[in-house]
């Protein structure tokens, strides 16, 4: 009886045994894969990073870009003012020299003085006239880029709303 005692003894030891092993290389299995998983999620997460990091280098280098345009387009604009103040000036000296040509003219004691004054006036005219063409060029030409300026501005903020959503992904 003591033989199929030892024996019943020694199965259960080695099932005993079997299902610790078993339970062990389980457990062992199990954290394999757990591990496996948590560094392919981790490798995921810092491609997404530099994918995102990348994305939002590139579109603040674009926004600087567009930025720099803006700026050229706005120092445009002030140089076209400038220079529209100053066609302004320039007709209202005209008008004043025309003006004080017909005084003259009308005080002037000749024909030939009167024929003379109105050649000079003449010319005042012309260059007036040309004066207001070029004053109708600046404007439509500062319309224009205003125009220019608007459409960067609008690329700029469709740029920084691309930021935020990246930055925000």
């Amino acid at each position: 009886m003591l033989p199929v005692i030892a024996g019943v003894i020694g199965v259960g030891v080695l099932t005993y045994l079997y299902n610790e092993t078993k339970s062990d290389y389980s457990s062992s299995v199990n954290n394999y894969y757990n591990e496996v998983d948590r560094q392919e999620k981790e490798i995921k997460r810092k491609a997404k990073n530099t994918k995102r990091r990348y994305e939002l280098d590139k579109l603040y280098k674009v926004k600087k870009s567009k930025e720099k345009i803006a700026n050229g387009i706005y120092s445009q604009i002030k140089s076209a003012k400038r220079e529209l103040q100053e066609i302004n000036i320039n007709l209202k000296r005209l008008k004043d020299n025309i003006n004080s040509l017909f005084f003259e003219k009308r005080v002037a004691q000749t024909r030939e003085e009167k024929i003379i004054i109105q050649e000079q006036i003449n010319i005042v005219v012309e260059s007036r006239k040309k004066l207001f063409d070029l004053r109708d060029e600046t404007k439509e030409h500062i319309s224009t880029i205003y125009t220019e300026l608007k459409e960067v501005n609008q690329e700029i903020a469709e740029i920084k709303k691309n930021i935020k959503w990246v930055k925000n992904s």
